[in-house]
């Protein structure tokens, strides 16, 4: 009732779903300290830090939510603290990653999916839930529907946009999706390639990481060229307020993120200034 994204709704179902199999008892009896063991087990199964936090974060909604329902009298995650993130800079793809992974894409598509995640900027839920016609190749402007449900422009670069036309023209399916799913090579399908179907999130994944084996690159995922999209972005000159926009953050703390040096453009502002 309060439109969350069916995305999210799965998220929450899954993830609640997991976490009250394991506490084994009604939600009515679950206490502050069943709670804080929750947290201990995943520390000791070396959790990342992020997801025990992303865990809690599920948690305090679901019981700040039951508590204002009247469900229970007593919110049992009001003295769970959030856990201590150490903070690591997560690296983008270098300029010749970029292009090994363009080279070794293995498609049309494939290469397609990867200017387009890296021209725009896109999460890739944002691009898979694209149709044809939001597209405009005339003008290389693409209007997404973001988080919060709020709309933006992004933009194509002219290699983006000539790949994407060359796609599009050589589809033989009558599909509204911008990307889809090639059955081509299966045998014994039982689904006609040729109908559309439209790709997933999870397909999107396998394919860059078999891309990214394919070059010897480690840790190839959607997320990695939005951040190298912001990145090299800033690093060439573009106002963070213009990335923040491109990149649809609501806060422009976000943002910054993608504007702290590496440790090799500092050493060479060092060895600019202080010789």
């Amino acid at each position: 009732t309060e439109g969350l994204t069916d995305s999210s709704l799965q998220t929450y179902r899954r993830m609640l779903g997991m976490i009250f199999n394991k506490f084994g008892k009604h939600i009515k009896d679950i206490n502050t300290d069943d709670i804080r063991l929750l947290m201990a087990s995943m520390r000791v199964e070396k959790k990342s830090t992020a997801y025990q936090n992303f865990i809690r974060r599920i948690l305090c909604s679901f019981f700040k939510w039951i508590t204002q329902e009247g469900y229970i009298d007593k919110n049992p995650m009001l003295r769970i603290p959030s856990v201590r993130e150490q903070k690591k800079m997560k690296k983008p793809f270098t300029e010749e990653e970029l292009e090994q992974l363009r080279l070794n894409a293995g498609s049309l598509r494939n290469e397609c999916i990867i200017e387009f995640l890296y021209s725009t900027g896109c999460r890739v839920s944002e691009m898979l839930s694209l149709n044809r016609d939001d597209v405009n190749l005339v003008e290389n402007e693409v209007m997404v529907l973001g988080k919060g449900k709020k709309y933006r422009m992004v933009y194509l670069s002219p290699r983006c946009s000539a790949l994407l036309k060359k796609y599009l023209s050589e589809r033989k399916d009558n599909g509204e999706a911008l990307f889809v799913a090639d059955y081509s090579n299966w045998k014994n399908r039982n689904m006609d390639y040729r109908t559309g179907h439209r790709l997933d999130k999870c397909s999107v994944g396998e394919i860059l990481r078999a891309i990214g084996k394919k070059c010897n690159i480690p840790n190839v995922h959607p997320h990695r060229f939005r951040r190298t999209t912001a990145t090299l972005a800033l690093k060439r000159g573009m106002k963070i307020t213009d990335v923040q926009r491109m990149l649809g953050h609501s806060d422009i703390k976000t943002t910054t993120i993608y504007a702290i040096s590496n440790d090799e453009e500092v050493k060479r502002e060092h060895e600019k200034y202080l010789i």
